[in-house]
């Protein structure tokens, strides 16, 4: 046990008895070992080669309306054809390993709309290991790009890669128009 609360005796004792067949540690200044490690870190990040994803991070989208499975909220028509909107389309899955090596995500979607001109990316994350939708209990919305795509001769067929990278307590979300140099990119806090 680590950390300001890991010095209470009712604590440990309490996680003693609720986990009696685990051997529970609590290191001579525990208070003092996340400072201690975020400072080793700090001067040596290469120390920590690879970590667990803790949340599940992906992107709203628009996929097949079944009545069966979703709910009437998220029906939407895009050109005619009956869409499931504020689908969660995971890019970096809860539990997933990143690494020094690698670190980036990434997954690829097509414009809504052959006339649109720019892509508009909501960036959400979820405590969940697999989310259906962008909204409801441990679902938070991040932030967005918008990504311009002026050149519509090709319609629908213009794919875009979204990719999340993760970069010590920061996020980069990077959205791709491919074969373009179309390119917007952001930073996000890693929560």
């Amino acid at each position: 046990m680590v950390g300001g609360f890991s010095e209470s005796a009712l604590l440990y004792e309490g996680i003693r008895s609720i986990f009696p067949t685990l051997n529970v540690f609590r290191p001579h200044e525990a208070v003092l070992s996340v400072v201690k490690g975020a400072v080793i870190f700090g001067h040596t990040p290469e120390i920590i080669t690879e970590r667990v994803c803790a949340r599940t991070y992906g992107i709203a989208g628009n996929i097949p309306f079944d009545s069966q499975i979703h709910p009437q909220r998220c029906l939407g028509y895009y050109e005619g054809i009956a869409k499931c909107t504020d689908s969660f389309q995971t890019i970096v899955k809860k539990g997933a390993m990143i690494s020094l090596e690698h670190n980036s995500f990434e997954r690829t979607f097509l414009p809504t709309y052959g006339s649109d001109e720019e892509a508009s990316v909501d960036i959400y994350v979820s405590r969940d290991h697999n989310p259906l939708y962008t909204f409801g209990d441990g679902v938070k919305r991040l932030g967005s790009l918008v990504l311009k795509i002026p050149d519509t001769k090709k319609g629908k067929n213009r794919p875009i890669t979204v990719r999340i990278s993760f970069r010590g307590t920061e996020i980069v979300v990077t959205a791709v128009e491919q074969g373009t140099r179309n390119i917007v990119s952001e930073k996000f806090n890693s929560i």
